[in-house]
């Protein structure tokens, strides 16, 4: 499955990127977002390069709101319709997470 994301592809650059989620697991949560918010704060010490850790290219993002579209059989806390909030993400491309929220859909 295709999402987008928001990228740092490199420091002070951003653009809208396909990417392509990991397969859903057993105890997965497979979420659509309904909005993510790009703090002042994080996202543009990321985007500057300046946060400890930072790696590009990457997804930044930690604040994401969205509803459960599937779960995993394994699941049981979460059930399809509930809103979430959450954070992370698991896709296929060697791009590298910064806490991976600004995307359409999430794993």
């Amino acid at each position: 499955m295709k999402t987008k994301a928001v990228v740092f592809p490199e420091a002070e650059k951003f653009d809208m990127v396909d990417l392509t989620l990991d397969e859903m697991g057993p105890g997965d949560i497979y979420v659509r977002t309904l909005v993510t918010a790009i703090s002042p704060g994080t996202e543009r010490w990321v985007l500057k390069g300046k946060h400890i850790g930072t790696k590009f290219p990457c997804v930044p993002g930690y604040h994401r709101i969205g509803v459960v579209e599937g779960c995993g059989k394994d699941v049981k806390l979460f059930k399809t319709g509930d809103i979430v909030y959450g954070t992370g993400n698991r896709w296929k491309e060697n791009i590298y997470s910064m806490w991976g929220g600004h995307t359409a859909d999430t794993l």
